[in-house]
């Protein structure tokens, strides 16, 4: 009797064991299963929303005319807000050119654009900006009908591409100057003036006013030479690389040219006294 009492308890042992042991083998693979779920789930997440938002500005700046705006793109949606000033716009314009062909993004009626695209309907993409933002234009007709027809610069200033997240508090000039993370030359910081975006400096001589501008954001290196019947601009395009040159006696526009030839004459002297000085000893 005493053998059997003790088989028949190790038999329920032996059965409350294998219970425990199934018990957590099922919860083992439950957990294991929520795991490999969560972690799909994330990566599925992270993937959809890296760099899933990009913010470009917009400008463009000459003596008659004022552009400026953003263009925000997510993989679903398109977003621009760009204005115009200076000028009262009867009809305006964006468009890309690719191939010597002109490709319409938005036409209004209207001095600002503020219009929201789905991205399979626009032609300007979050997955193609990186190739087109150095074709993108505005073409523009005043109440006057003057017509104006420029190239536009975008400078990408922000995009969703930060893994964890800092409440960094208030950042001071110093900071804020370097945000871009574009090395900014000893000789500007030490003669320009500093605006809290852009470093400016402003010379005379006896017929002329001087203006170098350098617009961070932008990084657009500007000098304009003004006198009382002359007035010269060059805009280099540190980022592209590509110069616009206008030369205008009695508000008439004299000369021009548009390009990325660094040694084309019409802008050598502006090379030679002033972006060679700042950006190139």
């Amino acid at each position: 009797d005493q053998k059997k009492q003790n088989d028949v308890l190790v038999d329920e042992i032996q059965t409350k064991q294998k219970q425990k042991k199934k018990i957590i083998k099922t919860f083992t693979t439950v957990v294991v299963i929520l795991v490999l779920i969560l972690l799909a789930f994330l990566v599925y997440y992270f993937i959809n929303s890296y760099k899933s938002l990009k913010i470009y500005s917009v400008g463009y700046e000459d003596e008659n005319l004022g552009v400026s705006g953003v263009i925000v793109l997510s993989r679903t949606d398109t977003y621009y807000n760009i204005g115009i000033s200076r000028v009262n716009v009867k009809n305006i314009e964006l468009y890309v050119k690719e191939n010597e062909v002109e490709n319409s993004i938005i036409t209004k009626d209207d001095s600002m654009i503020t219009v929201k695209n789905k991205d399979k309907n626009s032609y300007l993409k979050y997955n193609n900006i990186e190739k087109l933002k150095n074709n993108i234009y505005l073409k523009l007709i005043t109440e006057d009908n003057k017509e104006y027809n420029v190239q536009l610069t975008i400078h990408k200033f922000s995009e969703n591409s930060n893994l964890l997240f800092f409440d960094k508090g208030e950042l001071n000039n110093e900071n804020n100057q370097n945000t871009s993370n574009i090395e900014i030359p000893e000789k500007i910081k030490k003669e320009f003036k500093w605006d809290g975006e852009n470093y400016s400096l402003n010379k005379k001589t006896d017929n002329k006013n001087i203006t170098i501008s350098y617009y961070i954001k932008a990084n657009i290196f500007e000098i304009i030479e003004e006198s009382k019947e002359e007035y010269n601009l060059c805009r280099i395009n540190l980022e592209t690389k590509s110069i616009i040159y206008k030369k205008m006696i009695d508000n008439k526009l004299v000369d021009n040219y548009e390009g990325y030839d660094f040694s084309n004459n019409k802008i050598s002297y502006f090379l030679e006294n002033y972006y060679y000085k700042y950006f190139e000893e």
